[in-house]
């Protein structure tokens, strides 16, 4: 219930601050044209539903997987691209969708990196990102902490190596990470203590810190909670790392 509140508010925020700034349409439009055109499509969803032949406003929105602020505008607010069987890489032109606040990609044959600048030019104002159930591979990317409107990131099931980037103890907004089942190493980021993360089937370890109090060593997450913070700037004792891993 506190995660719908939290992604509905910011829809609204969104919506106020993007039909200020965005005109949509044309952009949109463009943007569609050169996903469809970056992608292979084998199963015909793409092929048989995104006519660019006669395009008035509004409809864009009829489009397969593509969800719109109002029906009759031609401004994306939503792309939902899920089990459509789409193949290549990670699409081009979605910059141009200006207003797009959701893409889920999940559940394709996608492969190849996930932009190093996916955040900063391609999707910046997004709150949900689903690319979970293809095949990404290298790391993800330090751009990802630049997603600053983020509550939702699922990245489960792709071949995503490496560790998992510290800029995303920026995102104050995210409440729910799901990075299982790739082949991540190295620390956990410090993250918002509210998230709902997963971590499974990687070979990822929280940092903790060790520190005493009246000569007995404790060990707490960096994240366990905001009075943990408060406390620890109080005792101001660092002594160490622990591990605990995710297989």
């Amino acid at each position: 219930m506190e995660y719908r509140q939290i992604s509905t508010l910011s829809h609204v925020v969104m919506w106020l601050l993007l039909s200020h700034t965005c005109y949509g349409t044309e952009s949109d439009v463009m943007c569609l044209r050169k996903i469809k055109k970056s992608l292979k499509d084998p199963i015909g969803y793409l092929a048989s539903s995104w006519n660019f032949s006669n395009i008035v406003e509004g409809s864009i929105c009829t489009f397969s997987g593509v969800e719109c602020w109002h029906p009759d505008e031609n401004k994306v607010l939503n792309l939902r691209l899920s089990n459509m069987g789409l193949e290549g890489q990670f699409p081009s032109g979605l910059e141009n969708c200006t207003s797009m606040t959701g893409l889920d990609l999940s559940n394709n044959n996608l492969s190849g990196l996930i932009p190093a600048d996916i955040c900063t030019r391609r999707i910046h104002y997004v709150t949900t990102l689903d690319l979970s159930s293809n095949h990404f591979s290298g790391g993800i990317p330090l751009d990802m902490g630049n997603c600053s409107y983020l509550n939702a990131l699922s990245l489960q099931h792709n071949q995503l190596n490496g560790s998992i980037p510290q800029t995303l103890s920026q995102l104050s907004r995210l409440r729910s990470l799901n990075v299982a089942y790739n082949s991540l190493t190295g620390l956990i980021p410090i993250l918002n203590p509210n998230i709902s993360a997963n971590f499974t089937n990687n070979r990822v370890r929280y940092m903790q810190l060790i520190f005493w109090s009246n000569s007995f060593p404790l060990i707490w997450p960096l994240f366990v909670s905001k009075q943990f913070h408060a406390s620890l700037r109080r005792k101001s004792v660092f002594c160490g790392v622990v591990s605990s891993y995710f297989d």
